[in-house]
């Protein structure tokens, strides 16, 4: 069982921590072991709501069972070798799962996955460090006036920020879950909608069903949008 269970091909985050865990930690109950090979699948695979559901029934019969815990942390962080080689900037060891996995580890296991946590994170930090500096704070203000118009953008500086909704938010469909993103350079945003003031300054009409100068326009397409744009002016605000 051990061959089969350390032979597959896992993502790189696990891969690298899993056969020794397993070598580390009592084997699952009989009664568990399908269970524990098809969590591994799932997680191959990037199934990671039937990876969860698979490594908590193995939990059912051996709670202590640090590599089920493991793969769940996997499975909640949704781990694939494309996020762990461009996408995660958030230390590991800030994740509630992965002290959840500390916590029910024996001391070998324990320092293994700190030991990694912390190759992982000296990564992170060097990362951070190659965003390139914005001469501008976060929110900064920029103003142009197009046609008599103001436009108000606010300065988004490059950086990483976790996108989604966290697991315990009231109200939360299952198709918020969180996860790391990058933005390699900063640009401006504008402060509101694009409103009809704007809109009827640039294209001449106002399509919009429920008119007013300071409502957003709506009732345009993408091609129209697209239109707007060009027509406007504003392309590439550095």
């Amino acid at each position: 069982m051990m061959k089969k269970l350390t032979s597959l091909s896992l993502p790189l985050f696990c891969l690298l921590l899993l056969p020794i865990a397993v070598g580390q930690t009592p084997p699952p109950p009989t009664a568990a072991a399908a269970a524990m090979n098809a969590g591994l699948q799932h997680l191959q695979e990037s199934r990671w709501q039937q990876a969860n559901q698979s490594f908590d029934l193995v939990l059912m019969f051996a709670q202590d069972y640090a590599p089920a815990h493991f793969g769940k942390l996997c499975a909640a962080l949704q781990v694939t070798e494309a996020v762990i080689r461009d996408e995660w900037k958030v230390s590991i060891d800030e994740h509630p799962l992965f002290k959840a996995a500390i916590g029910h580890a024996d001391p070998a296991y324990k320092r293994l996955l700190e030991g990694y946590a912390a190759k992982i994170n000296e990564r992170i930090a060097a990362e951070r460090a190659n965003i390139p500096a914005d001469a501008h704070k976060p929110g900064d203000s920029l103003e142009l006036t197009i046609n008599g118009i103001k436009y108000t953008f606010r300065r988004i500086p490059a950086g990483w920020f976790m996108m989604g909704s966290p697991a315990d938010e009231q109200g939360r469909s299952n198709n918020e879950s969180q996860r790391p993103v990058t933005l390699s350079k900063g640009f401006w945003m504008l402060e509101t909608e694009v409103t009809q003031a704007m809109w009827m300054s640039v294209m001449g009409n106002n399509p919009s069903s429920n008119k007013g100068l300071n409502l957003p326009v709506t009732d345009v397409s993408w091609n129209d949008c697209q239109e707007f744009i060009t027509k406007n002016g504003i392309v590439n605000l550095a």
